[in-house]
């Protein structure tokens, strides 16, 4: 038998933009496209 447990949730570091645009929740929309944004500047 598996020693883990099977995750909830599985933090994924880039979310497709399908998916994006399917989220319902605007505030939780913006968010995320804040942070996208806040990564791409501290790669690039």
């Amino acid at each position: 038998m598996n020693d883990k447990p099977i995750p909830k949730y599985q933090i994924r570091e880039k979310t497709p933009n399908e998916e994006l645009d399917s989220i319902s929740d605007k505030k939780l929309l913006k968010k995320i496209k804040k942070e996208k944004i806040i990564k791409k500047k501290r790669i690039g």
